[in-house]
């Protein structure tokens, strides 16, 4: 998923949630649903062991890579922030709701099996994508 599409999705739910709760914290949803992204740039700094601001780091250097990190890509931590804005909604609601849509059109339009959005998963099998059985689609 390209990441205007999630700032544009994240932006919708912002407007939405500040609408409903005219709370300045509902533009958390967009940091939550677009930043997430930044792990991908750990990914591309132990691929190419730099950071650069080129294409390549936009049009899938992962899919010459074997390896797929994505740290903030977790339904663990997912499940962490619901349970977060069960407790303490003002701040986690907001939140909850921008990666709830972000991880949800991750595991939609990229076609990898739920269980790869596990970080345990991830972890248990030393990050290799090969391993854990899935390709992304244009492969």
């Amino acid at each position: 998923m390209k990441a205007k599409h999630h700032l544009i999705i994240s932006l919708v739910l912002a407007l939405l949630l500040y609408y409903f709760t005219q709370s300045l914290f509902s533009f958390l949803t967009i940091v939550s649903g677009f930043i997430i992204d930044i792990d991908h740039l750990l990914d591309f700094w132990l691929y190419k062991h730099k950071i650069t601001m080129t294409k390549e780091i936009f049009n899938g250097f992962h899919l010459r890579w074997d390896k797929a990190y994505v740290f903030l890509h977790s339904i663990e931590l997912l499940l962490l922030f619901l349970i977060l804005s069960i407790i303490k909604p003002l701040w986690w609601l907001p939140i909850s709701v921008g990666y709830t849509a972000h991880m949800v059109m991750d595991i939609v339009a990229n076609g990898a099996p739920l269980r790869a959005y596990f970080l345990t998963y991830r972890i248990a099998k030393h990050f290799n994508r090969t391993e854990r059985g899935y390709r992304f689609p244009d492969e």
